[in-house]
């Protein structure tokens, strides 16, 4: 007997499907948060959190549960793919998989934006905390940015690290059969995290110079689009258009690059073969930049570009010798 097709979800379904995807990312905050304690306790902070009967895996397992059988086989058939390509191919014929990867990393996203953005008010020298408190609102960002010693390039990369280490301890955690890390396996995944950094920083820099609005810099500066009066300038200059391109492709990039080095760190942690899953993980972290970027690349804050000075000519310097 043939199995009989599956049923088309309608257009309520799918919201739906992609709500619970986004509920299996807010699950993933505290669980990553654990994985963190992980690296520092070989593990014990997540058995101890499972032996109080918190088990993070098992609830977004009931939440995949619900959703459509349309959504189960799209994510079957991308799951069955095997390579770069065949996983594009798999996930552009299904795109709700796309939308439901993006929904299920936005949580993570943020957390990693506001420990970027704590990074920065950490970085403001004490002594000017107070003054920086009594301006108005609206300009204590800007002064916050001007004062501290991060930058939310630096600071918003290094949150985007902080929450790859712990997603993938917690992850690699839940797979051993003692339920703990070893040293060497927190070691590869706190380097992991650190390279995933590493590449945040390369990108955002890039991004930035080219005038684009990205994620993890946004979040931590507290403000939309570029940083900076010469990033500013250049975004002033590019249509959204433009800059939708420029972003998915650049996104793109860092996740291709950040998917691909954290799958191959878990499974040297799991005594895999290092390519195993690589370049799956490659596409789906492209097609998931993509969309990113497209979103972010073109917002910006509505800050206008510093005037360019007028020209020196023998007027203006004739005039600027005259007395006050």
């Amino acid at each position: 007997k043939t199995a009989e097709p599956v049923k088309p979800a309608g257009a309520f379904r799918r919201i739906a499907d992609t709500g619970l995807s986004l509920a299996k990312g807010v699950v993933g905050v505290p669980e990553l948060a654990v994985g963190v304690a992980d690296l520092v306790t070989g593990g014990r902070a997540g058995k101890a959190v499972e032996a109080a009967g918190v088990r993070f895996k098992d609830a977004k397992d009931v939440l995949t549960g619900f959703q459509s059988a349309d959504q189960h086989a799209a994510d079957a058939e991308v799951a069955q793919a095997d390579g770069f390509l065949p996983t594009l191919g798999a996930m552009i014929k299904n795109p709700s998989t796309i939308a439901n990867a993006v929904a299920e990393s936005a949580p993570s996203m943020l957390l990693a934006g506001g420990v970027g953005a704590g990074i920065v008010r950490a970085g403001v020298p004490v002594a000017e905390r107070a003054a920086i408190a009594a301006l108005p609102k609206a300009e204590q960002g800007a002064a916050r940015l001007g004062a501290s010693r991060f930058g939310p390039i630096g600071a918003g990369a290094a949150g985007e690290g902080f929450v790859a280490a712990g997603q993938n301890a917690e992850q690699v955690r839940q797979e051993d059969p003692n339920g703990t890390l070893t040293p060497g396996q927190s070691m590869i995944l706190a380097g992991s995290g650190v390279l995933t950094g590493a590449i945040g920083l390369g990108i955002g820099d890039l991004a930035n110079r080219f005038g684009l609005g990205e994620a993890s810099t946004m979040l931590a500066a507290g403000k939309l689009g570029p940083v900076g009066a010469k990033a500013t300038e250049k975004a002033a200059t590019k249509g959204i258009a433009r800059k939708i391109g420029e972003g998915a492709l650049v996104e793109g990039a860092q996740e291709v690059a950040q998917s691909a080095q954290e799958q191959a760190a878990q499974n040297l942690a799991q005594d895999k073969p290092i390519g195993e899953g690589v370049a799956k993980a490659a596409a789906q972290g492209l097609l998931v930049g993509n969309v990113m970027g497209a979103v972010t690349g073109p917002l910006h804050s509505g800050d206008a570009p510093p005037p360019a000075p007028p020209p020196a000519g023998p007027l203006h310097s004739a005039v600027a010798l005259l007395p006050a």
